[in-house]
């Protein structure tokens, strides 16, 4: 759903306003149309040894057409954006639910369900544009990089400048002499090129529940693989020599491992700080890639232990049920590849994700819970 609403403001005293969805300056459409969605699907359900062992998998295959994209104007015309129904996106891939009960007596159950999906999408059309940005880093510290939407690659394209490498992929620096790079700095590429997409391939999850007599123990572990993150704290964390990274070269000078444009292995020597804060701030080619990573994570998301007072105890009361529950959320992080920051981080809630800057880690939390039943 799109909103829109008037901004009013003022020069030099005249009042003045513009139409807006968020807080851009925007063009209305009155010609905007709801999205269409078109899906196959086909499934397969089984159940077996009495309900001990079951599955249920599904294959989808989703187009979206009509897709509302936001198309970045020039501001000479008033507004910066213009909403449209360019975008068509395929979305196709396997979701796979399995449930078992290794273990089912009397007095001890023990049940356990494993969720997969695995999806692959891919940007179909953008209304005969090659590309189109729908999220920016910030203002100073990475301001090239975007989250972009590029036809032909999958949703969410983190796009900015990778190091420059020869054809073995090695990194080249800069002699100082036929590349406008200070010598025995990277060489950034010409121009900005996808980092990855921000958008994960596989999500999962595995829940046990344990139960014996009247008490419940429960617990999920989830997990999320396939995306990148852009971090802008190690960005900061680069450009103010606290990351364990800048240790390097601190005695002596720091000197890149790769090669020079000739081929020859870099020699050059360059003050650690120098070198660390020119690649993470030092102007609009600062290499993007080098603050790019893997944001798979598995994390124990929850757990609770449970009692359930038996019934024979509740006869006759006005309380006809009761359980007390100890619960635990975010405990613990199992894996995760983003150093000094939580994969699920992100500067904003909107489509754009994958943009990372100072962000909090989740909390872990304890809480205790009473259910009752009148």
């Amino acid at each position: 759903m799109l909103n829109y609403g008037i901004r009013n403001y003022s020069i030099n005293g005249q009042p003045l306003g513009f139409i807006a969805s968020g807080d851009l300056p925007l063009i209305p459409n009155a010609s905007l149309r709801p999205i269409s969605i078109a899906e196959k699907e086909i499934g397969l359900v089984g159940q077996f040894l009495k309900d001990r062992i079951g599955f249920d998998i599904t294959y989808y295959n989703k187009e979206t057409t009509n897709d509302i994209v936001k198309v970045t104007i020039s501001p000479t015309s008033g507004y910066y954006q213009y909403i449209a129904n360019i975008g068509k996106i395929r979305n196709r891939g396997v979701e796979l639910l399995l449930t078992g009960t290794p273990v089912r007596s009397k007095n001890f159950n023990w049940k356990s369900t494993f969720n997969l999906a695995v999806n692959d999408n891919e940007v179909m059309s953008i209304g005969g544009l090659p590309s189109i940005a729908i999220s920016n880093a910030y203002p100073r510290w990475g301001s090239e990089v975007s989250i972009s939407n590029m036809v032909g690659l999958p949703y969410g394209q983190i796009m900015g400048y990778a190091y420059r490498r020869d054809p073995k992929g090695r990194i080249i620096y800069s002699d100082g002499i036929s590349n406008p790079a200070p010598a025995g700095e990277p060489e950034p590429s010409k121009g900005v090129v996808p980092l990855g997409s921000t958008v994960y391939k596989q999500t999962g999850g595995l829940t046990n529940e344990l139960r014996y007599r009247d008490w419940t123990f429960t617990t999920l572990i989830d997990f999320k693989f396939g995306a990148k993150i852009y971090s802008g704290t190690n960005l900061l964390l680069y450009y103010y020599g606290l990351h364990k990274n800048t240790l390097q070269g601190r005695e002596g000078g720091y000197i890149g491992n790769g090669v020079l444009d000739n081929g020859h292995p870099n020699t050059l020597v360059v003050p650690a700080q120098q070198y660390f804060q020119d690649i993470s701030a030092g102007g609009s080619d600062h290499i993007a890639e080098e603050f790019v990573y893997d944001a798979s994570f598995i994390k124990w998301r929850s757990a609770s232990l449970t009692y359930t007072v038996p019934a024979s105890m509740l006869k006759k009361k006005f309380i006809t049920g009761l359980s007390l529950s100890l619960v635990g959320r975010n405990l613990a992080t199992l894996m995760k590849r983003t150093p000094n920051i939580d994969p699920e981080s992100s500067i904003n809630n909107t489509n754009g994700q994958g943009l990372e800057l100072s962000g909090y880690p989740l909390v872990r939390s304890w809480g205790f819970n009473v259910n009752f039943k009148f």
